[in-house]
Formats: C-alpha cells, sequence, structure tokens
C-alpha cells in the first residue's frame, strides 16, 4: 500500500512538471520575445515551477538509484558535455544577438528546444550532485560509527 502511494505520488509529480513544461513551451511560443515587465514575470514564474516539479520528480527517481552511484557520475558527465556541445553551436544557429531582422517562428522554436534541453540537463545534474552528498554523508556517519564501536571494545 505504502509503495503503491509512492508510485502514485512520483507520477503525480511528473504530470506537474509535464504540464507546467507544456504551458511554459506554449507561452514562449505566443510571446518570444518578453518586452513587458508582465510577460517576463509570468515567464520567471512558469520557469521556477517547472524547474521546481521536475527535480522534485528527478529527485525521487535519483532516490531509488543512489546504490550505483558510478551510473549517477556518468549520466552526469555525459549531460554536461552535452551542454558544452549544445551551447557551442547554438551561437551559430540562432545567428548574432545584434541581428535585427526579427525574431522568426523556427528561431523561436529552436530557442526553446534549447531552453528545455538546457533546463532538464541542469536539474538532473544537480539532483546528481545532491544525491552523490548525502551518499558521502552516510558513508562518513557508518564510518564514525564502526570506529566508535571499534574504539568501545
Amino acid at each position: 500500500m505504502r509503495n503503491q502511494l509512492k508510485n502514485i505520488a512520483r507520477s503525480r509529480g511528473l504530470e506537474n512538471a509535464i504540464l507546467l513544461s507544456i504551458l511554459l513551451f506554449l507561452f514562449n511560443l505566443i510571446f518570444p520575445l518578453h518586452d513587458s515587465t508582465i510577460l517576463a514575470i509570468i515567464n520567471e514564474l512558469l520557469v521556477f515551477l517547472s524547474v521546481f516539479f521536475l527535480y522534485h520528480y528527478v529527485h525521487q527517481f535519483l532516490n531509488s538509484k543512489v546504490d550505483s552511484p558510478l551510473t549517477l557520475v556518468l549520466n552526469a558527465g555525459i549531460l554536461a558535455a552535452l551542454i558544452f556541445f549544445i551551447v557551442s553551436i547554438a551561437n551559430s544557429i540562432l545567428g548574432s544577438a545584434d541581428n535585427s531582422k526579427g525574431i522568426g517562428f523556427f528561431n523561436s522554436l529552436f530557442s526553446v528546444l534549447l531552453a528545455f534541453v538546457f533546463i532538464g540537463s541542469i536539474v538532473y545534474i544537480f539532483s546528481t550532485f545532491r544525491e552523490l552528498f548525502f551518499l558521502r554523508q552516510k558513508k562518513i556517519l557508518a564510518h564514525s560509527i564502526i570506529l566508535c564501536s571499534f574504539s568501545l571494545h
């Protein structure tokens, strides 16, 4: 029963993250330039909520995968390399910032998809760092308990 409730909560977190990501995607396609303050605040609020729910889901997912920290480190390294690759080619695809011909639909679509890849990768990398940090704390605590038990004898 408890495992079923965890699965329901996990799927609810994924649904919230997907829903807010879709809203953010549509908002950025409808309003590609956030020139008014209200549009910028709405965009930032949608980005923050998307990151929050995505982080909450990824944290629960990685919490169950802590027994194999090597795969977490390898996946985080691959995602970091992917981010560097995408950032290095994004400027040539998107064009220079001083281009005054306006923003096109495909340019806006590509920049939104690039932002989603960046957000997802960063959330996964920070969740991995958090899990590895807690794994290190558990290891230090277990090592301290073993040392204390040996010193008592």
